[in-house]
């Protein structure tokens, strides 16, 4: 297939909030006739390294004409530390100008969307000479006026591919808090921050919302797109990873604390046990002559009343200590 068919026509970049992006890249193969989907299939699959630069290349060009505009108009802004940017999903849609007949779909289905079935090609449309397909990796939209409608998979598609790069990336930044949290021990300082977990939850109920505002066309589409990619075990997954990290949470908070609980009542067993040697010995002292106080008689009982608080305090912490050498470690 002659690569002066394939046109360039648009290119559009969305940064969201959270700060994935979607990059949809239009192409126009001119009308040819005796067209094989099979060598037009060979040929987009040829182009993907190349899909892939231009999509990083646009990338690169939308974050730094936005961070110029927010300096431009002193905004203040903050760049995180970032991992490189890499293309998680390249879900494709084909627009075909033609009338949908069955030799048409036939074609489609068996070279293009790669669907076994009849039934698993099923129609979102119920327009009449319109056909819209959501799924597989390839989703297809059939019309003779192709160019008079609006597309009707291109907004779901947009949203499905940021949906597969947000949760990719909280499904990572869950397991790795959840790592760091595993080497956490009760002698080193635990940090609670419970942000991510926030960030995770809210990540799911913005979702909600948005799926929740589709129309019944759209959502359609959505759930022909979502079995299509792992977009569902990933869900679980970090809807799983919360829960554990709330458990480990919830485990250190309860080491912590019983930590600080040892550390308090050793001190106040050991300032008590030295306030009754204390007493005792002063009141020996008081029974005593004061001229047989000597400095050596002095020094005598202040290591006396010492060494008997030791005694009393490891007395009293004996079976915590024990009970703590026998307790089965992880």
């Amino acid at each position: 297939m002659a690569a002066d068919w394939w046109d360039p026509t648009s290119c559009h970049v969305a940064l969201w909030p959270d700060g994935a992006g979607t990059i949809n890249l239009g192409f126009e193969l001119h009308q040819v006739a005796g067209l094989d989907f099979s060598r037009l299939r060979e040929e987009i699959n040829s182009r993907r390294s190349e899909y892939t630069a231009e999509a990083l290349r646009s990338a690169k060009q939308a974050v730094d004409a936005t961070i110029q505009g927010l300096k431009a108009a002193e905004c203040g802004y903050h760049l995180s530390p970032a991992p490189p940017v890499r293309i998680v999903g390249r879900h494709r849609l084909m627009r075909i100008g033609a009338s949908p007949t069955e030799d048409l779909l036939r074609a489609v289905r068996r070279d293009i969307v790669l669907i076994g079935r009849s039934d698993e090609f099923a129609d979102l449309c119920d327009d009449e000479g319109r056909f819209c397909y959501a799924g597989n990796g390839v989703s297809v939209e059939i019309a003779q006026d192709i160019d008079a409608f609006p597309s009707l998979l291109a907004p779901v598609l947009e949203y499905y591919e940021y949906w597969i790069a947000a949760t990719t990336t909280m499904d990572d930044e869950l397991y790795s808090e959840f790592s760091r949290l595993s080497r956490v021990g009760v002698s080193t300082d635990y940090r609670n921050d419970d942000a991510l977990e926030n960030a995770a939850q809210e990540l799911f109920f913005t979702n909600q919302d948005v799926l929740n505002a589709m129309s019944p066309r759209h959502m359609a589409a959505w759930k022909g797109l979502l079995p299509t990619w792992r977009v569902p075990a990933l869900e679980r997954d970090i809807r799983e990873k919360i829960l554990a990290i709330e458990e480990l949470n919830r485990s250190l908070r309860e080491k912590q604390a019983n930590r600080v609980a040892r550390r308090t009542s050793a001190l106040v067993t050991f300032l008590t046990a030295l306030t009754l040697v204390s007493l005792v010995t002063g009141v020996a002292a008081f029974a005593l002559k004061a001229e047989r106080l000597t400095p050596t008689l002095r020094i005598w009982l202040v290591v006396v009343s010492s060494l008997a608080a030791l005694l009393l305090f490891f007395l009293s912490f004996r079976p915590v200590m024990i009970a703590r050498s026998r307790r089965p470690r992880a």
